[in-house]
């Protein structure tokens, strides 16, 4: 089981300068790695409330068996879990939310275009023979496949 390394915060430069930020959690040994992403409007930052929880699971609502860390977030896959299957994991947030600039806005283009720029501005970093994993949930489910259709076309080989 590989030990974790983690660099919280790290500026992700969009191409019209705002810059996105993200947590990445990766295996300590350096190296390059398959990656999971994902972007949030919740904060990257924002781990499940325990004791709200805990109350909750007291008054009878049932939640079936959460099996993660104490690192995941909202809707974000479980670093701990990923990195001990030897992936890297990159949470960010939009634009405009939590710690990232710019304006935030709902599933409009921008998002998809920030979405590509931040898996083309870390593909160099931390990924492994072209592997990539993208989550989508709830209100990023859009801008991935808008993302995804940006690769599908994209010439310019970045």
């Amino acid at each position: 089981m590989p030990s974790l390394a983690v660099k919280r915060d790290v500026a992700v430069p969009m191409r019209d300068g705002v810059r996105l930020f993200a947590n990445l959690f990766r295996p300590a040994p350096d190296g390059r790695y398959p990656a999971i992403m994902s972007i949030t409007p919740y904060g990257k930052d924002k781990l499940p409330d325990r004791v709200a929880t805990f109350f909750m699971r007291l008054s009878r609502v049932k939640f079936g068996k959460l099996n993660c860390s104490r690192l995941t977030g909202f809707e974000a896959p479980d670093p701990v879990y990923w990195v001990q299957q030897g992936y890297a994991v990159l949470q960010a947030d939009v634009r405009g939310m939590h710690k990232s600039e710019g304006h935030a806005g709902i599933l409009r283009q921008q998002d998809a275009e920030d979405y590509y720029d931040l898996i083309c501005a870390r593909a160099r970093a931390v990924y492994k023979e072209n592997r990539l994993f993208l989550k989508a949930r709830c209100s990023i489910g859009l801008p991935v496949e808008r993302a995804e259709q940006f690769f599908l076309s994209d010439s310019s080989g970045r």
